[in-house]
């Protein structure tokens, strides 16, 4: 039996024995309840509460593709606010079904669904996740980590380009002036990087 199935047959039971009540907006327990018994309830809870905002987000997805400009108006019945539904449908076209993982929570996912990341860094991040058991505040501190380091890289391949063109700057300033073009033309020279195109005008 899953672990699903054995933490909802716990919260049925609970229930039925008066130990638990819930409704719709509310969730009450006895002075009583043993500590593993609140530990399974709130493992339950936490597991359905991830789940919603996967729900969410795939309606959202699902209501923009087939009912266009008309979605809004059942999307409506989630009860959720218009940032809240954005949030999740973002993460839900992050990764599709085939591509969550069920031991993982709805903010893992979240965690990773930045748009500086790329797909085959969210999945890699997102298996490293679930063998390291990371929390979230884990992940997101191993995120900012990894954008600050691709930030440097990227101020040093800048800085690298600029020196770059400056110098070839330099060198076709001196071969104008010995070709003797007037000192007034304007010549273009662009170095590029990976993600990066520093242009120098010479003249």
């Amino acid at each position: 039996m899953s672990t699903d199935l054995v933490q909802a047959d716990l919260l049925l039971r609970l229930e039925e024995g008066g130990a638990l009540t819930v409704t719709s907006c509310d969730l009450s327990t006895r002075a009583d309840l043993r500590f593993d018994q609140f530990q399974a309830i709130c493992a339950l809870v936490g597991r359905a509460a991830s789940a919603v905002r996967w729900w969410a987000g795939d309606l959202v997805l699902f209501g923009e593709r087939v009912y266009g400009e008309n979605a809004p108006q059942a999307l409506e019945e989630l009860r959720m606010s218009p940032e809240g539904l954005a949030d999740c449908a973002r993460v839900a076209a992050a990764f599709p079904p085939t591509k969550r993982s069920p031991t993982l929570s709805f903010g893992h996912h979240r965690t990773l669904a930045s748009r500086w990341l790329e797909p085959v860094q969210r999945f890699q991040l997102l298996e490293r996740a679930k063998g390291e058991r990371l929390s979230v505040r884990e992940l997101e501190a191993l995120v900012q980590e990894l954008r600050a380091l691709e930030s440097r890289h990227v101020t040093d391949v800048k800085k690298g380009c600029e020196e770059l063109a400056d110098m070839a700057a330099s060198d076709l300033r001196e071969r104008l002036t010995e070709c003797g073009y007037p000192p007034d033309i304007v010549v273009a020279i662009e170095v590029a990087a990976p993600g990066i195109s520093y242009l120098v005008r010479v003249g």
